[in-house]
């Protein structure tokens, strides 16, 4: 499947709080690192209180979107993960909210 930057795909991403993984939406953003991997972050329908969460609404697709509202992206929830590891794409967001979920991570990595 072709990825671009600020799709939203099912994908098994790591779960949290063991060793196995779940099929969870996810947000490209980088969909083509070395290996056939793509760096993305978790979208849940569970706001966490704890995570800077952006809630997602079907004006913030370009095409597509998603089967639950409300949904949240978890910015700090990112994976590398498998291209081939990707079930489906659900649609493609909006250049404006890519940026609102792509600033705080990269905010973060230039704190290192």
């Amino acid at each position: 499947m072709p990825l671009a930057t600020g799709d939203v795909v099912f994908a098994w991403f790591p779960y949290q709080e063991g060793p196995a993984d779940n099929l969870h939406p996810t947000v490209v953003l980088v969909p083509d690192l070395p290996g056939g991997s793509a760096l993305v972050c978790c979208v849940t329908t569970k706001k966490n209180r704890f995570d800077s969460c952006i809630e997602l609404h079907p004006e913030d697709f370009l095409g597509g979107g998603m089967e639950t509202w409300p949904s949240y992206v978890r910015p700090y929830r990112i994976a590398t993960i498998n291209t081939d590891e990707m079930r489906r794409k659900l649609g493609q967001l909006r250049p404006e909210i890519i940026k609102k979920i792509k600033t705080p991570i990269e905010k973060r990595l230039t704190d290192i």
